[in-house]
């Protein structure tokens, strides 16, 4: 059964990228407590070179973007989900599906309905590969 969840899991990923149906991917739930990423966010970019996947790896301090051509960025995630991430989220405007394992390795699927009936407008970004810091805007408020 959780070979068929894995294979379910990543043909509805390369379905949805042929169709154009890929909103979104997360993963989630780093299987190392270390200074790996926390969490990996995928999604779909316009840069000169054509389409690719924006993977945004967030570290405890520093964030890092790299861009790679569907097809790598498949097989990227292919590797990290279940070895380095127990948590895939994959939005699609078809449907949504979560696949999670365990620290067993035991896998399970759940499939839901979209939370995006449409994909969002194409972004485009500079696409250099180079680590950005992440920086959250805070308003002060003083108190006369």
């Amino acid at each position: 059964m959780a070979d068929a969840d894995i294979k379910g899991f990543f043909a509805a990923l390369d379905e949805s990228l042929a169709g154009d149906r890929f909103v979104k991917l997360t993963l989630a739930k780093p299987r190392a407590r270390g200074d790996g990423p926390k969490n990996v966010y995928v999604r779909p970019v316009t840069l000169k070179g054509g389409g690719r996947l924006s993977f945004l790896y967030r570290y405890r301090t520093r964030d890092e973007t790299k861009n790679y051509a569907p097809d790598e960025g498949a097989r990227r995630l292919r590797e990290m989900l279940g070895s380095e991430f127990l948590s895939g989220h994959l939005f699609t405007t078809a449907e949504d599906l979560r696949l999670d394992f365990n620290r067993k390795g035991e896998s399970r699927l759940a499939r839901h309905a979209p939370t995006f009936r449409r994909p969002p407008p194409p972004r485009t970004t500079a696409g250099s590969g180079a680590p950005s810091t992440r920086r959250a805007a805070f308003t002060c408020e003083r108190s006369a």
